[in-house]
């Protein structure tokens, strides 16, 4: 988030409060007489808000069942609407099979502009937003020219929307990450290829920080957070079946009393807890083996 001691920050607590509620034409009219705050501080933000305002500018909205929606401009897209929304919905089925996911949340999947695909673009790959109104995907529009990759996307992207729904928004970041990882592992057209290691293996409060913060200026280092991600989710998956991932985000959301009394006395929190129940282990335990694991 901002920094709240800046001299914007009234501007950007009105500006996020905005992007929260999707009005992104708001949002942008706070910041951009600003923008991106002393040394740069705000990029991040600002740019999100940049790319998914020039969007709004020119989009169409496209229902696609009653809970995914996309925000396209058709004339770049060339009407794929209904093609993207197939894809869309094969994945989702793909996810709600693995994942025993009923809850489908309402869903925006917007196609970034052409023009948003820029080299100072802070998350050019895509990324999820959990908004009030909606859960909202932001794709950048080259994946329309590859179907595979378009996949790969929404199978990601649209495991963070499942994470937030089962653990009820109290999954942390290196543990979506994890789950989407291996999310986009199992799209079964991919052809397997050697996996690689991260250079360091990061503590959890480390690796969610890195994840939390991402810096737009070392995407060598954001990058290598997702690998480890990717081989924590892996080894969890070699832990058990896909009904202990789902128990593990499941079991975030419990708020008995009970589970919260127990909690309290073991001063665990939510995902020390969930490990605990599910797969025995604790969160250093579940980094220490991980990395083990990986390793060989």
């Amino acid at each position: 988030m901002p920094n709240p001691f800046s001299e914007e920050a009234p501007y950007w607590a009105a500006a996020l409060e905005a992007y929260q509620q999707d009005q992104l034409i708001e949002a942008w009219d706070r910041i951009e007489p600003h923008g991106i705050g002393e040394a740069g501080m705000h990029i991040r933000w600002y740019r999100l808000i940049e790319a998914e305002k020039l969007l709004r500018d020119h989009s169409v909205f496209t229902e696609v069942s009653d809970w995914l929606t996309l925000e396209t401009v058709p004339s770049e897209t060339l009407e794929a609407e209904k093609w993207l929304g197939e894809q869309a919905i094969e994945v989702a089925n793909k996810l709600e099979t693995r994942f025993n996911w009923k809850g489908r949340p309402k869903v925006l999947l917007s196609i970034l502009c052409r023009d948003s695909e820029t080299p100072w673009a802070t998350n050019p790959h895509g990324y999820w937003v959990s908004k009030d109104p909606h859960d909202k995907i932001c794709l950048p529009f080259y994946l329309l020219e590859d179907s595979q990759e378009l996949r790969r996307a929404l199978a990601h992207e649209l495991s963070h929307v499942v994470c937030a729904d089962l653990s009820a928004e109290h999954a942390p970041t290196w543990l979506h990450e994890a789950m989407s990882m291996i999310a986009e592992d199992a799209m079964e057209e991919f052809e397997e290829e050697p996996a690689a290691m991260p250079k360091s293996w990061l503590k959890a409060d480390a690796l969610e920080m890195l994840l939390e913060h991402e810096n737009p200026d070392d995407v060598d280092e954001v990058f290598e957070g997702y690998l480890q991600c990717a081989w924590i989710g892996r080894y969890l998956a070699s832990k058990g079946s896909d009904g202990h991932l789902s128990r593990l985000l499941i079991e975030h959301a419990d708020e008995a009393l009970q589970t919260n009394l127990g909690r309290l006395l073991r001063g665990e929190d939510r995902t020390g807890y969930a490990l605990r129940r599910v797969y025995g282990m604790s969160v250093k335990r579940l980094f220490m083996e991980a990395e083990a694991w990986a390793n060989g």
